[in-house]
């Protein structure tokens, strides 16, 4: 489970840490100067993603199979990954709109249900 987002003293290290996108900072032992540091990094603007495009972030993908699986595996991806691609080129949908049949699924589920 995740740690909320404070600093929480470890014992074991006697020093502050907080957790941040997944990254643990430690704040040092003395719990002023880890309150500092811990605003100090909550100020910071978040990384941005990166901008590149589902086909370059694909490619990257099948280039790394490439060193790291067996041929007819990244044979399988390359068909299957660019059939998806077809399929997103037939699709043009603004970001973040979904489709009829998401809204009617998540408008007809209870709170907290799975979407199968």
């Amino acid at each position: 489970m995740a740690r909320p987002r404070k600093p929480w003293h470890r014992k074991s290290r006697n020093a502050w840490f907080v957790e941040i996108e997944g990254k643990q900072h430690n704040l040092g032992p003395d719990k002023e100067e880890a309150l500092r540091q811990f605003h100090a990094l909550m100020a910071k603007a978040p990384e941005k993603p990166g901008s590149g495009s589902v086909a370059a972030m694909l490619d990257a993908f099948l280039v790394f199979s490439g060193e790291h699986k067996a041929e007819a595996t990244v044979d399988w991806y390359q068909g299957y990954l660019q059939d998806f691609l077809d399929y997103l080129k037939t699709t043009r949908r603004p970001p973040g709109a979904m489709s009829p049949e998401c809204e009617r699924r998540l408008n007809s589920t209870a709170p907290g249900a799975r979407i199968v």
